[in-house]
């Protein structure tokens, strides 16, 4: 029975070698035959199984499945033994229930190791939550399973989570207040983040942040990583400032920033036309043809209105584009290209601009 444990907790084979498992085994012999409690030396290796699990950050489960496994090897010697000498079912069923109060005491007096080391751990809920928190973003491997984690970081599995980008974390304690306690809080990382079960119902506070999708738990690091995009185009000053900005909010400039190599791609097939103008003109050119666009190819006055010109200058560059794009801008698949093209230059040209960080007020 001993030698089964040895087995099932291999990391704690040590502690069951020499006079401490041969103690171990004697007294599991005398409480088989006259359920005698077990001696002090035994309790204590068992209590130091406990805390060593604890330690490890482990939950207490994995010791009483190895006890477990202990007394099945005994029930089963038992059976084989009492085969041999024709022994009576009344002496086996006696004989078996010794075997299952032997073990419920070896789960009693490791579970007290395991609760006496976290007893006196008081950061034990915090430093779970991280390991979790851990796991989930980068699968780190566990020494239990991801349920008896969760337990002992006082977080109940949930079936989707949303990430939180913070800006900073003086501002943590504040947004956890928002969010509540079952927030898992990345506190360590130089860019500090939440992860929320189910949707972020996010008030607005003074704090700034970054709202990812609400996503499956195993994608939890994907949800993190959209947050993060969300709030550096907040601090690029792609996004307008405002103290919640929700990446859902945000998808067609998520799109036109984040695809750089498509919209790289299309830029150089749509505006070829452009190609041969100087620097200058091209400019012109793109924002008025841009404002064209958007106006759903209304008139010169909506055009000029938009971009605080005279008419008759709008007229003259948009001769020029027709001259230039020809049967292009009559085919709506062309123009859609196009404004996704601009947009996306728009977007950029804002974000590389060199501009101080918005004021908080």
């Amino acid at each position: 029975m001993v030698g089964e444990i040895r087995r099932h907790l291999p990391e704690h084979a040590r502690l069951l070698e020499g006079r401490a498992g041969h103690a171990l085994a004697c007294d599991l012999g005398r409480a088989l035959l006259s359920a005698h409690a077990m001696r002090p030396d035994s309790r204590e290796l068992l209590h130091r199984l406990g805390k060593a699990e604890f330690e490890a950050g482990r939950a207490p489960e994995r010791l009483h499945r190895a006890f477990r496994a202990c007394g099945r090897v005994g029930m089963r010697h038992l059976a084989a033994f009492a085969r041999q000498l024709d022994i009576s079912s009344d002496v086996v069923g006696a004989f078996g229930e010794a075997v299952f109060t032997a073990v419920d005491s070896l789960s009693q007096v490791s579970s007290a190791g395991y609760a006496d080391a976290r007893a006196t751990a008081p950061d034990h809920k915090q430093r779970c939550r991280r390991q979790l928190l851990q796991h989930l973003l980068d699968g780190t491997p566990l020494h239990c399973s991801l349920a008896e984690l969760a337990r002992a970081a006082d977080w109940e599995l949930p079936a989707e989570v949303t990430a939180i980008a913070l800006g900073s974390a003086d501002e943590i304690g504040e947004v956890v207040r928002r969010v509540g306690d079952q927030a898992l809080v990345g506190d360590d990382d130089p860019e500090p983040f939440l992860l929320v079960p189910g949707d972020a119902r996010l008030p607005a506070g003074p704090a700034r942040v970054a709202v990812g999708p609400r996503l499956p738990l195993g994608s939890a690091a994907t949800s993190l990583e959209w947050a993060r995009r969300t709030l550096d185009l907040v601090r690029r000053g792609v996004l307008p400032d405002a103290p919640v900005t929700r990446w859902e909010d945000h998808l067609c400039t998520h799109f036109l920033v984040h695809n750089s190599f498509l919209i790289s791609a299309l830029g150089e097939r749509r505006l070829a036309p452009l190609a041969g103008l100087e620097p200058k003109q091209r400019a012109k050119m793109t924002e008025t043809l841009l404002a064209w666009l958007r106006c759903r190819g209304g008139g010169a006055p909506e055009v000029a209105a938009r971009l605080g010109l005279h008419p008759q200058t709008v007229r003259y560059r948009m001769r020029q584009l027709e001259s230039l794009f020809g049967d292009q801008l009559d085919d709506p698949c062309a123009r859609l290209e196009l404004e996704i093209v601009l947009r996306a230059g728009e977007l950029t040209a804002l974000s590389e601009q060199d501009t101080d960080p918005p004021v908080r007020t």
